[in-house]
């Protein structure tokens, strides 16, 4: 604070120096991961997945500077270089997981479609405390980041409890029907273990009885929306990294005279 430089032009000095280096560092190492990996991304249809979402495009640059812009605040809250470390990755940490989880599914509105129940569709069945009930999968959409699969009917009502005693009283769990025990049912079991081939033909029976009332209903981003997700979650992070900045500038003017 008492160079020639005014605190401004210093400080402006030290950011921009460290934004434009941190930047084109990430940029050139995220270039060359993906020309590496392009040979295996290609045979890959889950760009969305959250553990590859981030490691291409755009926005592991925006995660870069908006690390920069908390490790400089911190350091310039704090003055001291461990608690700004660790306030920096917390911070960092936290952020990527909100906006992963709570924030990225929202960019745009989710398409809503309507899957056939049939045999050779990716439903299951759970028993639980309350019962057998039938739970849904996630149908095979290239590219796609699914945000929820649901068994439902023309009112996006599920089927319940008494739908399944009524039209699938063979499947296990329900009616009193045995439910499926591991390896032999176990020393002291009270159960019997129905064959599998029973619980397959009772399971397959549900689905043919459920297929004429009830559909799978996918919520999902398409793939076709991976970057103006990218350039969208850059534009986020670059814009907290600025209210960071201005924060800085603020601090240093108004807490440090």
């Amino acid at each position: 604070l008492t160079q020639s430089v005014t605190r401004n032009r210093w400080l402006t000095s030290k950011l921009l120096f460290g934004v434009l280096a941190t930047a084109a560092a990430v940029g050139l190492l995220t270039w060359s991961i993906n020309w590496w990996a392009s040979p295996i991304l290609a045979t890959m249809d889950n760009r969305f997945d959250p553990a590859l979402f981030g490691l291409q495009g755009v926005v592991p640059v925006g995660y870069a500077v908006f690390a920069f812009a908390i490790g400089a605040g911190t350091g310039l809250l704090f003055r001291r270089t461990v608690p700004a470390m660790a306030t920096t990755i917390a911070a960092y940490v936290a952020a990527r997981l909100a906006v992963t989880y709570w924030v990225r599914p929202h960019f745009a509105a989710p398409v809503v479609k309507a899957f056939p129940l049939t045999a050779g569709s990716d439903i299951g069945f759970a028993v639980g405390p309350d019962g057998a009930r039938l739970v849904a999968g996630s149908p095979s959409i290239p590219n796609a980041y699914v945000l929820s699969s649901k068994l439902v009917d023309g009112a996006g009502h599920a089927p319940t409890a008494a739908w399944l005693q009524a039209h699938c009283p063979n499947l296990p769990g329900v009616n009193g029907q045995p439910v499926p025990l591991p390896g032999p049912g176990g020393p002291g079991a009270k159960t019997a273990v129905p064959s599998p081939f029973g619980v397959k033909d009772a399971f397959n029976e549900c689905i043919a009885v459920a297929s004429r009332t009830y559909h799978v209903a996918v919520t999902y981003q398409p793939g076709s929306r991976f970057w103006p997700f990218q350039f969208a979650e850059l534009g986020l992070f670059l814009v907290v990294a600025l209210l960071i900045g201005a924060g800085c500038f603020w601090w240093v003017r108004h807490r440090l005279a």
